[in-house]
């Protein structure tokens, strides 16, 4: 049976949990590029966790693979997509959230 980590999911290959590590990386970029960050920690690693919300693709997070976050609003000017918040973010795999770029899911 694998170890459980602190998301409660499956550790990474680097065996480092997947969700905190990624976590730590939206925050530091957030921090970065002066995009506020309003979510608590279980909020933000319950939308990794979840399916894209693109595509509907399921990722565990065996190997490392998990869903990232994805922003809904398009604003201008620097935060470009606006804060990290519960009601402006969303499940997302890295081919759509890359697919999606700055565009909104609304946008062709």
């Amino acid at each position: 049976m694998q170890e459980k980590t602190p998301s409660g999911g499956p550790k990474g290959v680097s065996g480092v949990d997947p969700y905190i590590a990624r976590l730590r990386q939206y925050k530091k970029t957030a921090l970065e590029k002066g995009v506020p960050w309003e979510l608590a920690d279980r909020v933000a690693i319950s939308l990794m966790q979840q399916p894209c919300s693109i595509c509907g693709t399921s990722l565990n997070g065996e190997g490392g693979d998990i869903c990232g976050i994805t922003r809904l609003r398009s604003r201008p000017g620097a935060q470009g997509m606006g804060p990290y918040t519960e009601d402006n973010t969303a499940s997302a795999c890295t081919p759509c959230n890359m697919m999606k770029g700055a565009q909104t899911l609304k946008e062709p």
